[in-house]
């Protein structure tokens, strides 16, 4: 918390999508089955180096679920940039990634909103409730049925893939 009290309102340069690519790449070897990448940023530009569609390939491969926090005068001044001078690239790939992976991006507006979003952010992990099953192979669908009961929690279903 001292590290963002310390943050300015900057015109600095991040690499938002290769950071969240260098984490996915770290706990990609864990094995993990269920783990986040929380990014926050307050630069003004993405300046990723290498291909955007490797990076989201590996934010992806990953499973982890990612959570953004980011400055909204960097997606609001970029679009209004001149087209020769902007490229949304990074910016769209990832608040898809974010959305896709079943996490968010919370636009803020200044420095001082990271606390708040941050709080926001834990209370929602703090209350998330992740089950993983295997049903047996041969099995049909109408064999399988699950059920979690939390008295005064909010569901939210992601649904089932067959494998």
């Amino acid at each position: 918390m001292a590290r963002l009290t310390e943050i300015r309102d900057t015109n600095a340069v991040s690499s938002l999508l290769q950071g969240a690519a260098l984490g996915a790449e770290a706990i990609r070897p864990t094995g993990t089955l269920f783990s986040s990448i929380v990014i926050l940023s307050s630069a003004t530009a993405d300046d990723s180096q290498g291909s955007p569609d490797e990076m989201m390939a590996s934010i992806v491969d990953s499973n982890a679920i990612l959570h953004v926090i980011a400055r909204g005068s960097d997606l609001d001044s970029r679009a209004k940039a001149p087209r020769e001078n902007r490229d949304l690239t990074p910016f769209r790939s990832i608040r898809a990634i974010a959305e896709q992976s079943r996490g968010e991006l919370t636009t803020i507006y200044s420095t001082a909103s990271f606390q708040a979003a941050l709080d926001r952010l834990a209370d929602r992990l703090t209350s998330e409730l992740m089950i993983e099953y295997l049903v047996p192979v041969g099995s049909k669908p109408v064999d399988v049925k699950l059920g979690v009961r939390l008295v005064g929690a909010r569901v939210r279903g992601l649904g089932v893939a067959p494998k």
